[in-house]
């Protein structure tokens, strides 16, 4: 009998996701045959395999989405022909092909008679025929700011391009199973589903549409995405998300669920495990991971650097800010107090991190996703034993001081973020007490062997 297939459906590549590569990973050791296919954000297609039974592949990033591929793309899956059998006096015009469908959507629905679906139907109709006018000709609409109507269409552009190839290589692996990561792989992986008889799994690494700053996304765009997924999740047989405050979030907002939370927990590391220390360095060594991106306020913990007397800063991980953050770091002075650092390989990330003493989590009180979230980088610091010290949002604070593993910030200025660090590195008994915390939160509530078998769990049962 061939083993079940599992297709993971994920915008970033699998050495970038931690938290997808261990669920790829435990699949393909559990007896499935998994793919994991991303978005080629370079567009260049790579493939390769982790293990026999877990290969990955980048799908290319099609361009301009115009109407001629539009056409292309329902001849290569039989929708025009079966569009044009059922429909042959309105796909026999001369009009456009975008044109003769929504003609054809018309005709179906005529023929149901009169009834609110119609009536909504036809609006949501012509707001798509707006959205498409503005893919095929990239402007802005006019009554939206530029900039943000830029990025709108910017996301719409890429559902449909990305949605495409997805769909079109899924097909060709033919999967028992799609594993869809957020809401953006839900559109491909409920067509897969339809197109295949396919099971939907939906792992939610966020609010999606909450991932932004408030209010820099329209309303009517942020209403668009909450209909949409909660439309699709309708076709799923399981879900997951990153944490307790996500999870009650989205089965209250979007009348889904249940959602069960799976933590972005690290498989049991024993060196890691078994390396307590009995006081912090001299200097204490502070250090956030990460990838060093904008909108993450990280200029607040350069300038913190500042005030430090008793500990030093070091800002590490991939991302666009390295030359930024360093050169702001140089502006103040800061010398030896502050490094910026690249990121290391994920196998290695648990070494580096246990020479350090704490782990700093900067998330800015500027949208609901931050507020709810729990990221992967507290647990990989819990897995290092390492005191966290976190902003005051409500899903890390709740952790933090259930399990006594860090402290929250009261004062997230940049001298209060200094003056906490340093009353960290001035209590050395009360640094070993966070630090064995951490290690027994690790070993004994936070650990993928405990995570492990609720995913496993969504995919045994068919």
């Amino acid at each position: 009998m061939p083993a079940p297939r599992v297709l993971v459906l994920c915008f970033n590549p699998i050495d970038i996701d931690a938290r997808v590569r261990r669920e790829a990973e435990s699949l393909a050791r559990h007896g499935f045959e998994v793919l994991y296919l991303h978005h080629a954000q370079d567009r260049i297609g790579r493939r390769g395999r982790l293990e026999p039974n877990l290969a990955y592949e980048a799908v290319p990033y099609l361009g301009r989405w115009t109407p001629a591929l539009l056409e292309r793309a329902a001849r290569r899956y039989g929708i025009y022909d079966d569009l044009v059998a059922a429909h042959p006096q309105v796909f026999c015009s001369d009009q456009p092909f975008a044109r003769r469908l929504s003609d054809a959507v018309f005709t179906r629905l005529a023929a149901t008679g009169p009834s609110p679906f119609v009536t909504a139907y036809r609006r949501a109709l012509h707001l798509a025929e707006r959205a498409a006018r503005a893919l095929f000709v990239p402007a802005p609409p006019p009554e939206s700011d530029s900039a943000t109507a830029g990025a709108v269409v910017a996301d719409l552009q890429w559902l449909l391009h990305v949605g495409f190839s997805l769909v079109e290589r899924g097909r060709a692996f033919r999967p028992d199973w799609v594993l869809a990561i957020d809401a953006c792989m839900l559109p491909a992986a409920t067509a897969l589903a339809r197109l295949l008889g396919a099971r939907v799994v939906y792992d939610a690494h966020e609010i999606f549409y909450a991932q932004w700053p408030d209010g820099s996304r329209p309303e009517a765009w942020v209403r668009a995405w909450r209909v949409l997924e909660a439309r699709l999740l309708a076709h799923t047989t399981a879900r997951f998300a990153v944490s307790e405050g996500v999870a009650l979030h989205l089965e209250r907002e979007l009348h889904a669920g249940p959602f069960v939370p799976l933590y972005n927990a690290l498989r049991l590391a024993i060196p890691a495990l078994s390396r307590s220390r009995s006081a912090p360095h001299v200097p204490l060594r502070a250090e956030l991971h990460g990838v060093l991106a904008p909108g993450k306020g990280l200029e607040g913990l350069v300038d913190s650097a500042a005030h430090l007397t008793r500990a030093v800063l070091t800002l590490r991980g991939p991302g666009s800010e390295h030359r930024r953050l360093a050169a702001r770091g140089a502006a103040l002075n800061l010398g030896a107090r502050l490094k910026v650092q690249p990121g290391v390989p994920y196998p290695r990330l648990l070494a580096v991190l246990a020479d350090d003493d704490l782990c700093v989590l900067s998330y800015p009180d500027n949208c609901l996703n931050n507020r709810v979230s729990l990221p992967n980088k507290l647990f990989e610091g819990l897995m290092a034993g390492l005191p966290l010290l976190v902003p005051q949002r409500p899903e890390l604070a709740r952790l933090v001081r259930e399990h006594g593993v860090g402290v929250v910030l009261d004062d997230e200025s940049p001298r209060g973020i200094a003056a906490q660090i340093d009353a960290i590195a001035s209590d050395p008994a009360g640094w070993r007490r966070m630090h064995d915390n951490a290690l027994a939160a690790a070993r004994d509530r936070f650990n993928w062997e405990l995570e492990e078998p609720k995913l496993l769990a969504a995919f045994r049962n068919r």
